[in-house]
């Protein structure tokens, strides 16, 4: 068993590890899914929570978590602007029930995004499951 301070060397190794192999994709690289070099860093520097909060609110707003995340350059974009937004508190307490009177639409930045990748996904087919097995292929923001 490790102990505290182990555990957080180690998380902190795969961490580094991770911004590593993240930060050594090149620009064609990104550019093939028409993402630009200072959009993809703005994501990684984002809060850990960031994704947390996207995927809640996602689903609040009726989306599946694939939905969110097949829309790449929309995703970071969007994280970007989860990451930045001055109103996280007021998100997390909403989305915990906490401001029952609040409206996410007057206070997410991305709003808009959610309700139009909505729109989208209705019209679109849902993943199918392998065959066979009843899995489903669905991607999560983390």
């Amino acid at each position: 068993m490790l102990t505290r301070s182990l555990r957080a060397i180690h998380q902190w190794f795969v961490q580094r590890q991770e911004d590593k192999f993240l930060n050594g994709f090149n620009n064609s690289e990104l550019m093939d899914d028409m993402v630009q070099r200072s959009e993809f860093l703005s994501a990684l520097d984002a809060p850990k929570e960031t994704s947390s909060l996207m995927a809640r609110m996602a689903a609040k707003r009726g989306l599946r978590p694939d939905v969110v995340v097949d829309n790449s350059r929309r995703t970071l974009l969007m994280a970007g602007a989860c990451s930045r937004c001055r109103h996280r508190t007021l998100c997390k307490r909403w989305l915990d029930g906490r401001a029952k009177k609040a409206q996410a639409e007057r206070f997410c930045v991305n709003a808009r995004h959610f309700d139009d990748l909505k729109k989208r996904s209705l019209s679109a087919p849902s993943p199918s499951p392998l065959p066979g097995t009843g899995v489903r292929l669905d991607r999560r923001l983390n």
